[in-house]
């Protein structure tokens, strides 16, 4: 499964773990809440592939709080995303760097599902129309971030959902100030990340 930036991988009937990778739109919570969603039923690894290095900060600092992650946290680079599907986990997922198009690539290239976390304002959809677009031949679909009840964001959810051949996740993630609070921790609010999950844990079968 792919985040761009993220993969995430289930196995698949062969044995081999299925990729999914999330677009680079996506606050660090999510990706994180996400990933521990998933890892109560599955056994995950998240490659962070961004050369800021969040996703291992994250971890570094929930360990050393005592605080440790449901999850493994991988270094990860083009070469090493390309060969994920040798990683010995069922789900690994993928966060990939904005702007950085080998990685990018070689993620949507070993990708199984690619979520594309957005928001409503017009310059962050269009940027997740493009990559939707680039992402064609893979199960894909948009994720609503920091949703809110303005004209302006359900005008671009319902909007989106409309159009035919335009996959939208139901699930939603709304903009809470609890989430920013959560960095450097394990990930407990989980509510509305295991709706999400739930629904990639479709898509990936």
């Amino acid at each position: 499964m792919v985040w761009p930036p993220g993969t995430t991988s289930l196995p698949s009937p062969t044995g081999q773990p299925q990729s999914y990778t999330p677009s680079s739109n996506g606050s660090k919570y999510r990706r994180h809440a996400l990933a521990t969603a998933l890892a109560a039923q599955y056994r995950v690894i998240l490659l962070d592939a961004d050369p800021q290095g969040s996703a291992t900060s994250w971890a570094t600092d929930a360990f050393e709080a005592g605080d440790q992650l449901d999850f493994e946290v991988r270094p990860a680079n083009a070469p090493i995303v390309r060969r994920c599907r040798d990683i010995d986990a069922d789900l690994v997922i993928i966060d990939t760097p904005p702007g950085d198009s080998q990685t990018i690539t070689a993620a949507l290239d070993v990708a199984d599902v690619v979520i594309i976390p957005t928001e409503s304002g017009d310059l962050d959809m269009d940027r997740a129309l493009m990559t939707y677009q680039v992402a064609h031949g893979t199960r894909r679909a948009l994720l609503f971030n920091k949703a809110d009840w303005t004209r302006q964001y359900r005008d671009a959810y319902e909007g989106a959902a409309a159009v035919e051949g335009l996959d939208v996740l139901d699930a939603e993630v709304h903009r809470r100030v609890a989430y920013r609070q959560a960095i450097g921790t394990r990930p407990t609010d989980l509510g509305e990340f295991a709706q999400v999950a739930a629904q990639i844990k479709e898509m990936l079968k």
